[in-house]
């Protein structure tokens, strides 16, 4: 007998067997799609390089990418996807009455028809990891010259996204063990998985709405944001400004999700051995579960009712939402459970749930009235911290990169006195204010996250501050020597990867020399003149940096600007350089100031070369914060280019066509031009049928 066996290697190998399809299945799949991923950017790296070829609107020298978790996405489809159907697949037979009877007079303990059965599945999630990451590691191995990435953080990528395969497993581990549908198993799977994170959201949501400045990172003390990895990713993320690499490389996170995770698959064992196999086919083990597991369903959807009340006043969206609640449980019922007194189950749920709503809404509501009490003394704030900045910072959320500045400004700890008493009194002075009322005369307002420690806890705060109350706070933090090298120490050029707005021809000694150029004159002319460099309103182009420090991926954009000069003149000279010397396709840069010229003279025709040309002249001043679109005129294979340089643009603008193109007669790779003054950018772009090309020129 077996009966006393912990773990059965027979019953194991014949769980591991009954997956195998959709185990092999699951290991080719995320395997291709992680090879193609990395391979497919290898080979558009390979066309970049080569000479006289550009591909999807990149110029060509562009010799290197950033590989970041964004491009391992496919190692999410084995949580989302793989592990979810592996293991309804191994406790299926819970589901069926007559599987079930048969499975459960096996000479087994249950411990043992546990364990196998989640070994089972934790086997085929190795085998598809390490398939797949065998995979990566040749795909990248191959285009290792055309790759900046960081082997720490694609390991830890990989761990992470392996962690949240096993909570996924021990939650529907925990939910089939709990019901005896299909149905039942998968919404009991959500409830757990994502309804924690849903009333985390709607808890923050409901006080921000209610109170402006209840702070936007952590409105409610100890409700912050989600640290299980899944609902995070699904649920908190989008709606908390978390970014994708943030939650899946956060080790905090990591740990907290497997412990949650052996929790569950604990918590599962113990409702799996008290399980009967009369329950399959049953919505639940018991009745107990069956209502909580409707209740919820109906209270989620009538605290959004009540929610949209007392907020809004909106009461018609009020009554939709609990009519909703009524349908939803109604559909659950009809679908998973038995439909015997479906009206009163239903009733006596809705009931309930719609007390529950009221209560939630009530405390919110009471919440709100506290928090707007609360009035700080800068006598009593140990240090207090800028955790979020909504003026100077950007994120590259494409990318799944975190704002670098943000990032390490949020973990400075202010203790100048001087600083707290800006923000305490900024903070005294906004509460009770409208953002209107803030700027009577029109002047920008800015809101800052901040977080004053001023007790065990401490306090977050959303502080609204006009212009001069900012910009004297920024100056005073520019004071302090630690909190400058944050924005003046950049990382060193070979663990960055550098991009611009416009797909510029930049070879890598071009980029490294206006890279050098940056780090150099962000010291020379300091953290003042630096931070006034983001105030700018887009008229030019900028330097996006990628990079990898400590494991974490960052991302910064420095706009070109006045207050950068000697980098904006270096950077448009590598432009000109790059125009004027490389070939790409079948144009050179002779042919295509010759295209300015046949463009100018109306004399443009269209060959069997291309079958789109755009020509531009822009009039830029950076000082004046200016851009004057001069010329703009193009061919799309159609009809001949019309002539747009009329008397009016030439008595509005002082447009002269013959000076524009005696300077591109004259435009060599030396040839200065000074951004403190008024210049000229002068763009090209031909459209073949299966390339694109760009041409930048800048002359003064």
């Amino acid at each position: 007998m077996n009966d006393k066996k912990i773990f059965s290697i027979k019953l194991f190998i014949n769980n591991f067997l009954q997956l195998k399809v959709m185990g092999i299945l699951g290991t080719v799949l995320i395997t291709l799609f992680s090879v193609l991923s990395i391979v497919s950017q290898g080979i558009s790296m390979i066309e970049y390089t080569k000479e006289g070829i550009s591909v999807n609107g990149m110029s060509g020298g562009v010799s290197t990418t950033y590989l970041g978790a964004g491009d391992l996405w496919p190692l999410v489809l084995t949580f989302v996807f793989v592990t979810p159907v592996l293991m309804l697949m191994a406790f299926s037979y819970n589901n069926k009455r007559n599987s079930s009877d048969f499975y459960n007079s096996l000479p087994y303990t249950r411990l043992n028809m546990y364990l196998t059965k989640l070994s089972a599945v934790f086997t085929w999630q190795v085998i598809v990891y390490v398939c797949t990451v065998a995979g990566i590691v040749i795909s990248i191995a191959v285009y290792k010259k055309y790759f900046v990435y960081s082997v720490n953080t694609i390991t830890w990528l990989i761990i992470g996204t392996f962690i949240c395969n096993l909570l996924c497993g021990a939650v529907i581990a925990l939910a089939c063990s709990l019901t005896g549908s299909l149905m039942s198993n998968i919404c009991l799977t959500g409830i757990i998985l994502f309804i924690p994170a849903i009333l985390r959201v709607m808890v923050t949501s409901g006080i921000s709405a209610l109170f402006d400045y209840a702070s936007h990172i952590q409105a409610v003390p100890l409700i912050g944001v989600e640290r299980n990895m899944i609902s995070a990713l699904v649920v908190g993320g989008a709606l908390n400004g978390i970014q994708y690499n943030e939650i899946l490389l956060n080790k905090g996170y990591m740990v907290y999700s497997l412990v949650l995770a052996i929790v569950y698959a604990v918590i599962g064992y113990l409702c799996f051995v008290r399980r009967k196999s009369e329950v399959a086919g049953k919505a639940a083990l018991g009745n107990k579960i069956h209502v909580i597991i409707r209740t919820v369903i109906g209270f989620i959807c009538m605290a959004v009712g009540f929610l949209l009340l007392l907020i809004e006043r909106d009461i018609i969206s009020m009554i939709i939402f609990v009519s909703l609640a009524v349908a939803a449980m109604i559909i659950y019922e009809l679908i998973a459970g038995d439909r015997s007194r479906l009206g009163f189950k239903t009733g006596i749920s809705s009931v309930i749930a719609l007390a529950a709503a009221g209560i939630f809404t009530g405390l919110l509501w009471s919440g709100s009235i506290v928090m707007k009490a609360y009035k700080p003394e800068t006598s009593r704030i140990k240090y207090a911290v800028v955790e979020s900045n909504s003026y100077y910072h950007y994120y590259y959320s494409s990318d799944s990169l975190s704002d670098y500045y943000s990032t390490k400004t949020a973990q400075y700890r202010i203790k100048d006195s001087d600083i707290i008493d800006i923000l305490v009194n900024g903070y005294n002075y906004c509460k009770d204010k409208t953002y209107t009322e803030l700027s009577p005369s029109r002047k920008n307002v800015y809101t800052i996250n901040v977080y004053f420690k001023d007790g065990i806890i401490g306090t977050r705060r959303a502080i609204a501050l006009t212009e001069d109350d900012y910009n004297n706070l920024m100056l005073k933090l520019g004071n302090d020597e630690e909190y400058q090298k944050i924005y003046l120490e950049l990382p060193e050029f070979k663990n960055v990867s550098l991009t611009f707005n416009n797909d510029v021809n930049l070879s890598d000694s071009d980029k490294q020399n206006i890279y050098n150029s940056l780090q150099s004159e962000i010291k020379k002319v300091g953290y003042n003149q630096y931070i006034k460099s983001f105030d700018q309103t887009g008229v030019y182009d900028s330097v996006n940096i990628k990079f990898v420090e400590n494991g974490k991926n960052y991302y910064i954009r420095i706009p070109f600007s006045e207050y950068l000069p000697e980098t904006t003149e270096t950077f448009m000279k590598m432009v000109n350089k790059g125009s004027l010397n490389y070939a790409l396709g079948s144009v050179t840069s002779k042919d295509a100031k010759e295209l300015v010229k046949s463009a100018f003279d109306n004399k443009l025709s269209i060959s069997g070369d291309y079958y789109y040309l755009n020509v531009e002249v822009l009039e830029i001043n950076l000082p004046e914060q200016r851009q004057t679109t001069l010329y703009d005129a193009y061919n799309n294979g159609t009809s001949r280019m019309d002539d747009v340089i009329t008397n009016d643009t030439k008595e509005r603008t002082g447009f002269d066509k013959d000076v524009i193109i005696d300077k591109l007669n004259r435009l060599n790779a030396d040839t200065p031009v000074d951004p403190l003054k008024s210049f000229y950018q002068v763009n090209v772009r031909i459209q073949y049928s299966d390339d694109y090309v760009e041409y930048y020129f800048y002359i003064q």
